[in-house]
């Protein structure tokens, strides 16, 4: 089977249905090139990169479990994901139903460091989304010096004229009877139902829901205090509320509130995907569950442990194996090491750095726009009106090419980033020297360099992708940890008596 399939994505209106348009050539070409017979396109229009859920997505993720097709072909790595961590998630879950993601101008093999440059070029992709983000909070934060409108967030019961907050009339005094009907003990059930049985609608033009209420209820809007980004500026705006209402609002909202915090906290599990159980060889899943006392556990445990073979390895606790992969890994990088990995990534960047693609965009732009200029002059000097229409409409033809021509433009510029020696040694050095309780830390030494994890239950084997390099933990190294940790942790391996009310994390 020689099947494939296609994957494109536009992000925002700043492009349009002609970048999907470019995408598709070019992977159609490029499969034809392989002798890759493509059975089906999937496109996400108007989708950020940076979420996951977007539905071309899902849906090849669903179909690749048919096994129908062996391949899906993307533009380049920014067209799947701009965040490293869900673009190596989602394709190690392709993997597991045998298809393989290939980029129509990237290419990166399996070895540990064509695997490194994967990750690389998916942490440059975040890099550039993240550095638009900055630009465009810097936008917002300007309107919020002034107290204007940001985006949609202004709330149910306020309106704008020029980017001004003002009160609208109409839906105000619903806001005023949400807040007394609270205040006099309805339920948030009671207010909503009330809500949609008067035919009200929300901001969104929807149905009001215990959400949409408890919004309301916590809105620091409705007593004239502006909020942006947990800034708070008093009588800024209109006010709604009065301070003695909305008080009496927080008092009850406080003691409404159910579960500790703690046992509602998200967790992430740093090893998913990676940690396999050495008895069955099936993977470990994160889940977390609360004792009698409403304590919260998270651990680790073999998806076949619930399953009628009832595999025997035990769960095992999530911050302290965690805590110990890294440990170990940071044991591994050591200079000379740190030196290899160095003078490969430069010698792969060196390699790769063919800037022909950029000198023919670059050439093209530039005949491009000499036409430009050739045909605004003869607009000016042409007095036929019918030919007038004809260079105009040659005009905006021109114009959608150069607009294409930039946007390929600057997908060609992002593979061509210089890395330095310098750059790869202070990322390494900064892993190394990096502590076991900076979270963020653990996650990037986990991420970059543990290729596997097998779990026994006397002794863990780690697997890189440094080298092929393997680390073997006995159960002595355990137990010597174990007492390290005794404060901290509970042994390493739970035999879960307590009355756990489990449910899946991830």
């Amino acid at each position: 089977m020689n099947n494939g399939v296609i994957y494109a994505r536009y992000s925002s209106s700043s492009q349009d249905e002609q970048t999907i348009e470019m995408q598709l050539k070019k992977c159609h070409e490029y499969a034809e090139s392989k002798g890759i017979n493509i059975i089906k396109e999937y496109i996400d229009e108007a989708k950020t990169g940076r979420n996951a859920n977007r539905n071309g997505l899902q849906a090849i993720l669903k179909d690749s479990e048919t096994r129908v097709f062996k391949y899906v072909i993307i533009y380049m790595t920014d067209r799947y994901f701009r965040n490293a961590l869900d673009a190596l998630n989602f394709k190690e879950l392709l993997k597991k139903n045998g298809v393989e993601l290939l980029y129509t101008y990237e290419t990166f093999d399996d070895t540990p460091f064509g695997k490194y440059m994967e990750t690389m070029s998916y942490a440059n992709a975040q890099l550039y989304s993240d550095m638009f983000s900055v630009k465009i909070r810097d936008g917002l934060a300007r309107n919020a010096r002034e107290f204007k409108t940001i985006g949609n967030n202004i709330p149910f019961g306020f309106k704008t004229i020029d980017k001004n907050i003002v009160i609208d009339e109409d839906k105000a005094p619903y806001v005023k009877m949400i807040f007394e009907m609270f205040v006099d003990g309805k339920k948030m059930k009671e207010i909503y139902c009330h809500l949609n049985a008067l035919g009200v609608k929300t901001k969104r033009n929807g149905k009001f829901n215990k959400s949409s209420i408890g919004r309301i209820l916590h809105n620091k809007f409705y007593i004239g205090t502006y909020v942006f980004k947990g800034n708070e500026t008093p009588n800024a705006i209109p006010r709604i509320i009065d301070d003695d209402l909305f008080n009496k609002a927080q008092k009850l909202l406080e003691k409404h509130k159910q579960a500790p915090a703690a046992s509602r906290a998200k967790r992430e599990y740093l090893l998913t995907g990676k940690m396999y159980c050495g008895y069955c060889g099936e993977k470990l899943i994160g889940y977390s569950g609360t004792s009698k006392t409403k304590t919260l556990y998270t651990y680790y445990k073999c998806k076949n442990a619930t399953k009628k073979n009832n595999c025997k390895l035990k769960a095992i606790q999530k911050d302290y194996i965690e805590d110990l992969v890294f440990k170990e890994v940071k044991k591994v990088l050591n200079d000379k090491i740190i030196d290899d990995i160095i003078k490969e990534i430069v010698n792969i960047c060196d390699k790769d750095n063919d800037t022909y693609q950029l000198k023919v965009l670059n050439k093209a732009i530039k005949d491009n726009q000499k036409k430009n200029d050739n045909l605004v002059e003869a607009i000016a000097e042409c007095a036929n009106n019918v030919m007038r229409k004809q260079f105009y409409s040659k005009l905006e033809e021109l114009n959608n090419q150069k607009i294409m021509l930039e946007e390929q433009l600057r997908e060609e510029e992002k593979k061509h980033i210089k890395i330095t020696a310098r750059q790869v040694k202070f990322f390494l050095n900064k892993i190394k020297n990096s502590k076991a309780n900076n979270y963020e830390s653990m996650k990037r030494v986990i991420n970059t360099f543990v290729n596997k994890v097998i779990l026994y239950e006397d002794y863990i084997r780690i697997i890189l992708n440094i080298q092929d390099t393997t680390i073997d933990v006995d159960i002595d190294t355990i137990n010597h940890a174990k007492s390290s940790f005794k404060d901290a942790y509970s042994p390493p391996f739970l035999y879960l008596t307590v009355d756990f009310q489990q449910f899946f994390i991830l």
